[in-house]
C-alpha cells in the first residue's frame, strides 16, 4: 500500500493508530514513541490516520475588489500617472461597474501601507471590505472610496483643508450609485473633477538657499529670508545649513536660528555630525535632515513628507556624491530611486525636492537626468560656487548643478583667503580654516511648480547681496 507521508512528520499511521487506541496521557504517549505531546494530543482526537490536505479550503487572501478595480482602471490611470482626463473618468465608472462591483463592494476606506491609496490584494479581516482607493486623508473629509472616485483619487488627492464638495456633489453620487452609469453619474464625476481642479490651482512656490557658511552666511539668512517669504510669497524654503557653524557642521543653537528666520527644512551633507551636539539634536527635529545615503546607523532621516501652504505635501531628499568624495558612501541612484519610487510626484507629494550634495559637476548633472520627471527640483551643493545652467529638463523637472553658498565670496570657497593659499603656494600649513567674514551673497534657486503635476513651471537663480552680480525670480 502507497502512503503519503508529509515530509516533517514524525509518526507513522500505526504509531498513530495505537495513539488513538490507547487510553493513556499524551505525555506519557509521547515518551513512549519518541515524539510531542502535542502531536500525541493531536492525533488522540483525529478520526484517521493519514495526514490532512495543507491546502485552505478557502482561502484566507482573496482577490479582492480592489485587484479587480485596478485592472480595469489601471490602463488608463498609469497612461499619464500625473493626470486623468475628466471625460474619461466617467468612461471608467462606467467600466467598473459593469464587472458587477456594487458600493458594498468598495464601501470601506482602507488605509494603505503609508496612509494613501493603495490597489492590489490583501488580507481581509472578519466584517472588513477593501476600497478601491482613498486612505487616512478620504476618511478625515468623509469620502467613500466609490468607483467614480477611483478616477480621480487614484493619481493625486486634494489638500486636506479644503472641503471635498458640497452636499449636492454627495448627494449626485448616491443617487448614481442606486442605478446605472446616466447624466447624474458622469455630472458627479464632472464634479469631483472640478473640485480638484480648484483644488490644485495655482503653482507652489518654493525658495531654495546653497550652503549657508560661518556667521556671515548665517547673518544673511536671518536678516533677509523673512522679508523674502512675505515678498515673493513663498510656501516652502529648504536651506543647507552644513556649512553654518564655523564653516564645519551645524550646531543645535545655529539650527534653531535659521528655522526661527523662516526655513522649513535644513538639510545636512558630508560635515553633517563635525558638530557633535547635532547627534542627539536631529533626533529630536524632524525638520533636519541627513544625506540619505549616509551611514546607517546614523541618527535622523535623509528624507521627509513635509506639510506645506494650503494642505500641500513637499518631499525633500537629500544624498551625498561618491566621485571625489573623501568617504565612501553608498550608492546614490539606487538610494533615491527607493524614495522616489514610495512617494510619486503629483501623488502622495505635490512637490519633491532633490539636494544632491556632491564634488562632481558629472555626478550632480546624471542624477538630475536620471530624476528627470519624477522630482521638481533637483539641485547641487557642496562645492560653494553657484551655476549659470538653470533649466526646466524635459521631463519637466527643474535642474541647477549647484546653488552656490550663502556667505562672503571674497574669500576661497567661503574660507578666509590666507591660510588656504599659504597651502597652495607652500604646501604647509600653519593654522586651521577659518570662514571669512565679509559682507554676505545669498545664492540659491527659486522655482514655481503646477500643482496638478508638481513639475517645474519656472526657474530662476537666485543671488542677494555682497559681491556677485544680483539675480532675482
Amino acid at each position: 500500500m502507497l502512503i503519503h507521508r508529509h515530509k516533517q512528520a514524525t509518526t507513522t499511521p500505526k504509531l498513530r493508530a495505537s495513539i488513538q487506541a490507547s487510553a493513556e496521557a499524551a505525555s506519557i504517549l509521547a515518551q513512549r514513541f519518541g515524539t510531542t505531546w502535542q502531536t500525541a494530543y493531536k492525533w488522540r482526537h483525529r478520526d484517521s490516520v493519514h495526514d490532512r490536505s495543507h491546502t485552505p479550503h478557502r482561502l484566507q487572501t482573496t482577490l479582492t475588489a480592489a485587484l479587480s478595480l485596478r485592472r480595469v482602471a489601471g490602463p488608463v490611470l498609469d497612461a499619464d500617472r500625473q493626470t486623468c482626463a475628466f471625460d474619461r473618468a466617467a468612461q471608467v465608472a462606467a467600466d467598473i461597474r459593469s464587472q458587477g462591483f456594487q458600493r458594498r463592494d468598495i464601501k470601506r476606506v482602507q488605509p494603505g501601507a503609508r496612509g494613501g491609496a493603495e490597489f492590489g490584494e490583501r488580507r481581509q479581516k472578519p466584517g472588513q471590505c477593501l476600497a478601491a482607493a482613498g486612505g487616512r486623508n478620504q476618511q478625515r473629509r468623509g469620502m467613500s472610496g466609490t468607483a467614480e472616485h477611483v478616477a480621480l483619487v487614484r493619481v493625486q488627492r486634494p489638500p486636506l483643508g479644503v472641503k471635498p464638495c458640497g452636499q449636492r456633489c454627495r448627494q449626485a453620487l448616491h443617487d448614481a450609485q442606486m442605478g446605472g452609469v446616466g447624466d447624474k453619474e458622469k455630472r458627479a464625476v464632472y464634479r469631483l473633477a472640478e473640485f480638484r481642479a480648484a483644488a490644485y490651482a495655482g503653482a507652489m512656490k518654493m525658495l531654495f538657499l546653497g550652503d549657508v557658511m560661518g556667521r556671515s552666511g548665517r547673518q544673511a539668512v536671518t536678516e533677509r529670508l523673512p522679508g523674502l517669504r512675505a515678498e515673493w510669497g513663498l510656501d516652502f524654503v529648504v536651506v543647507n545649513g552644513e556649512n553654518a557653524s564655523q564653516g564645519l557642521g551645524l550646531t543645535g543653537d545655529h539650527a534653531k536660528e535659521l528655522l526661527a528666520a523662516g526655513a522649513d527644512c535644513l538639510t545636512l551633507g558630508d560635515h553633517a555630525f563635525d558638530q557633535k551636539d547635532m547627534l542627539s539634536f536631529i533626533e529630536n527635529e524632524p525638520r533636519i535632515l541627513r544625506p540619505l545615503n549616509y551611514a546607517k546607523a546614523a541618527p535622523g532621516k535623509g528624507a521627509r513628507l513635509f506639510d506645506a501652504a494650503g494642505g500641500r505635501k513637499v518631499l525633500v531628499v537629500q544624498a551625498l556624491g561618491q566621485v571625489f568624495m573623501k568617504r565612501p558612501f553608498d550608492d546614490p541612484f539606487s538610494a533615491l530611486d527607493a524614495i522616489l519610487r514610495a512617494y510619486p510626484l503629483g501623488g502622495m507629494a505635490q512637490a519633491v525636492i532633490v539636494d544632491i550634495h556632491a564634488e562632481a559637476t558629472s555626478e550632480k548633472m546624471a542624477i538630475g537626468h536620471w530624476c528627470d520627471g519624477r522630482a521638481s527640483l533637483v539641485v547641487g551643493t557642496h562645492t560653494h560656487v553657484p551655476t549659470g545652467d538653470a533649466q526646466i529638463l524635459a521631463g519637466g523637472t527643474a535642474y541647477q548643478t549647484d546653488a552656490g553658498m550663502c556667505g562672503d565670496y571674497d574669500s576661497v570657497i567661503g574660507m578666509d583667503k590666507a591660510e588656504p593659499m599659504r597651502r597652495f603656494i607652500t604646501g604647509m600649513s600653519k593654522s586651521r580654516f577659518e570662514p571669512a567674514n565679509g559682507a554676505a551673497t545669498l545664492s540659491g534657486v527659486y522655482v514655481e511648480t503646477d500643482d496638478r503635476s508638481g513639475k517645474a513651471a519656472r526657474v530662476a537663480p537666485i543671488r542677494l547681496g555682497g559681491r556677485l552680480a544680483e539675480a532675482k525670480p
